[in-house]
């Protein structure tokens, strides 16, 4: 970003004030690169600091944990409910972390939020992470999960016509992929995707936002190379990539074929605060026949493709 001048914009004046002063006391900190440490103890390490950032967890009337079978195994699962009783919508929320951090707990918040404010019921995805379980470990758990909602849906307390998939960052990837994965197989049937700055291609990192934003806005490069490294196998090959990330070498080809052939609703916000969220999402879930398509921009410090703006 430039000013009009033609002279590049500082970090403090392309980001919110908030979020500019985040990184400047991640910056303090003196953390050595992501990519120098070793996943298991950089996992652990960041458990409480995530769950920090989700804010202070609203009450809700239910909160259960449950088990759901998958094909590693049994796959854990939060069920949130503002309160218990009725068929209501439900979100199946998938968590970020690259595929590497992040369990039931680092998004709780932000679950609790959705259900309370929604009044949808959330279930979130405790998915296998890497580098323990590569590709497409956390792809088959989620989708088993998928699958197990809507075979149960009556007993669960949720709508199986209104079954919404969302998630942050690599959860967002999930949850398109979860989405592409259900179109093609002919079911379950999804209502909505809520995409909050999801990561579309795993193909390559040699964008204009990458080169730009590369460096000193959390994610750096070597950063997602290291999350990328550790999800995918070793040897692995462009189309596995691609198929990892949706089947689409373009995220600006994501949001076409998304918004026309899978469930109507896509909803991308980086940032924008969870009220504009829910707002959307309230829309969609109270009148299922209203197709929508959104792409909100603030601003993102997770690097992402093309500026678009709403739309619907």
């Amino acid at each position: 970003m430039y000013h009009d001048s033609g002279e590049p914009m500082n970090r403090s004046e392309r980001l919110d004030p908030e979020v500019s002063a985040l990184l400047a006391m991640m910056d303090a900190q003196g953390a050595p690169p992501l990519e120098s440490q070793d996943p298991v103890e950089a996992r652990n390490s960041r458990i409480e600091p995530m769950k920090m950032l989700g804010g202070e967890p609203p009450a809700l009337g239910h909160v259960e944990d449950l088990s759901v079978p998958g094909p590693g195994g049994n796959v854990p699962v939060r069920m949130y409910a503002s309160e218990p009783g009725g068929l209501r919508p439900v979100l199946i929320y998938f968590h970020g972390g690259g595929f590497v951090f992040g369990n039931l707990d680092t998004h709780d918040a932000v679950c609790r939020a959705l259900a309370k404010e929604s009044g949808a019921v959330v279930i979130s995805v405790d998915y296998r992470l890497s580098p323990e379980h590569k590709f497409p470990a956390a792809v088959e758990d989620s989708h088993a999960v998928i699958v197990w909602v809507a075979a149960n849906a009556e007993r669960l307390g949720v709508d199986a016509r209104r079954i919404a998939v969302g998630g942050d960052s690599a959860g967002g990837n999930l949850a398109i992929v979860i989405a592409m994965r259900c179109r093609d197989a002919g079911g379950p049937a999804l209502a909505a995707q809520v995409l909050l700055y999801p990561l579309t291609d795993f193909s390559s990192f040699e964008t204009g936002s990458h080169r730009e934003l590369g460096e000193g806005y959390f994610l750096t490069r070597g950063a997602m190379d290291w999350f990328r490294g550790h999800y995918l196998a070793a040897a692995v090959s462009r189309p596995l990539m691609i198929a990892a990330s949706h089947g689409q070498s373009r995220s600006t080809r994501l949001f076409t074929s998304t918004a026309t052939t899978s469930p109507m609703f896509l909803l991308l916000a980086p940032s924008i605060g969870i009220e504009r969220v829910l707002e959307v999402v309230r829309v969609r879930w109270i009148d299922p026949k209203r197709s929508a398509f959104y792409v909100l921009h603030r601003f993102n410090i997770h690097f992402g493709g093309e500026k678009i703006t709403h739309r619907h």
